[in-house]
């Protein structure tokens, strides 16, 4: 995402970058939430749900710490998918 920001030449550039990064960012949010939401299941006492998002880690899908730590490496990798939407803005607005 950093090489393609740095490719933009003009508005249009720009604007895909941003439309790439949005993107991106909302996919993080989605599988954040839906972590979030097995892991407070799985607290509560209840199955893993039969649409339960693929844990990307490979840890045990039954153990909630184990959504706990994958929704926070989805917030950390948010993050820096904003701090590459600061740089644009940084880059297109100086």
């Amino acid at each position: 995402m950093i090489q393609d920001l740095r490719a933009c030449r003009g508005y249009d550039d720009y604007h895909h970058s941003q439309a790439n990064l949005l993107e991106q960012v909302l996919a993080v949010q989605g599988h954040r939430s839906a972590c979030r939401r097995v892991e407070h299941r799985l607290r509560r006492g209840k199955a893993l749900p039969a649409d339960s998002p693929d844990l990307r880690s490979g840890a045990d899908a039954r153990d909630p710490e184990s959504w706990q730590l994958e929704a926070d490496v989805c917030e950390r990798v948010e993050r820096q998918f904003r701090s590459v939407g600061d740089a644009l803005a940084w880059r297109l607005f100086g």
